[in-house]
């Protein structure tokens, strides 16, 4: 599961495109017409059976639209209540699920997470741990900085795939040692998100999936967000089709459930757009966090994105800066993902440097 962080600066872009309007529930057809060509064209550039896209000013939602397929085969459209695998962008769900439980009281980020004493103590694999192990801390985990198990042809969460989560943290506690001391440099970790969840479980005392409901997203009217399931016979109602042209890695070959905390939400644009309105530091809306926790990690800057993909999905959510935030789904990836999904946000940026004629309506009042 793919995906970069990093700050950007935003710049012009350009490009006119062509396309056409979802009529339910969409933004004004007039209004954003050559926004909704724009996105067309780049998704057929780029072969993405279906997308959603959703733009979020001043904490109202005031554009939202779907394009192209929900399920090739059958025709059915994407709609704006089309679930999509999110992929990375579920942990930004993940960290401020952690961080409200130091809000709580209930954790610290700088407690260690494995060996005598310690979070999950030993009750993950049958070798002793080593010391730079022990010395792994919640805020190793949350910041990429726990010293290895990267997100690289050998990514744990792609391997063992007949593992449970408790077997797999264990194999590789077990087999795969820390190629860097804790806390030393950043390496991108899927696996060490896999354990923040298990973090989560251990210290709230439940599932983590009906933790993060109750505490990060229901409360807030996110409500039909889940941990999506690995097949497409047994998909969530909503949940699109999941297609990858570009190799036979087929989407429906990932164990979906096990990456839970690292990668495993399903949702829609909008909702991801509902989450980032209560972790943006604004306030027309109240956030879910005091500004003291919203200033750890990413979320203190004024413009940040995360970026989601694995085979069948691309997505990304964005942080503009104070006015604007925007999330773009889709059910196909590209080859090289970034390189789509900038052309989306190159698309996105465009309209918001350029546009005057913002409604005054707030689409989260109508769903």
């Amino acid at each position: 599961m793919k995906k970069y962080l990093r700050l950007i600066i935003p710049f012009a872009f350009l490009g006119i495109l062509c396309g056409c309007l979802e009529d339910s529930d969409s933004s004004s057809a007039d209004q954003f017409s050559s926004l909704d060509a724009r996105i067309e064209e780049t998704m057929e550039k780029y072969k993405f059976p279906g997308v959603q896209v959703a733009i979020m000013k001043n904490e109202r939602l005031v554009y939202q639209n779907s394009f192209g397929f929900a399920e090739v085969e059958s025709s059915a459209r994407v709609t704006n209540k089309s679930l999509f695998r999110i992929a990375s962008i579920s942990k930004p769900i993940t960290a401020i699920g952690i961080l409200k439980l130091v809000k709580d009281s209930k954790l610290e980020l700088d407690s260690k997470v494995f060996g005598e004493g310690a979070i999950l103590g030993t009750k993950f694999g049958a070798k002793p741990y080593s010391e730079a192990v022990k010395s792994i801390t919640v805020r190793h985990l949350l910041e990429h900085k726990a010293g290895g198990w990267p997100n690289d042809a050998n990514d744990p969460m792609f391997l063992a795939i007949h593992y449970p989560q408790h077997q797999l943290i264990g194999y590789v506690l077990d087999t795969r040692p820390l190629s860097n001391p804790p806390g030393s440099t950043i390496i991108y970790s899927n696996f060490g998100y896999c354990i923040l969840g298990r973090i989560i479980e251990e210290v709230s005392g439940e599932n983590y999936e009906t933790y993060i409901k109750k505490n990060v997203l229901e409360p807030y009217g996110i409500t039909s967000m889940h941990i999506g399931r690995n097949f497409d016979h047994d998909k969530h109602e909503n949940e699109v089709k999941y297609y990858n042209r570009h190799s036979d890695y087929s989407p429906y070959q990932i164990d979906v459930k096990r990456m839970d905390s690292g990668g495993g939400w399903i949702g829609s644009a909008t909702d991801l757009l509902r989450f980032m309105a209560r972790i943006d530091r604004l306030h027309q809306k109240e956030d879910m966090l005091d500004e003291y926790f919203l200033n750890q990690m990413y979320f203190r800057f004024s413009n940040w994105f995360h970026y989601g993909a694995m085979s069948g999905t691309s997505g990304v959510l964005e942080r503009v800066n104070d006015n604007f935030s925007f999330s773009v789904l889709a059910n196909g990836n590209s080859l090289e993902f970034g390189t789509s999904l900038d052309a989306f946000r190159r698309v996105i940026y465009q309209d918001l440097q350029t546009r005057t004629d913002w409604p005054d309506h707030d689409l989260f009042d109508n769903q």
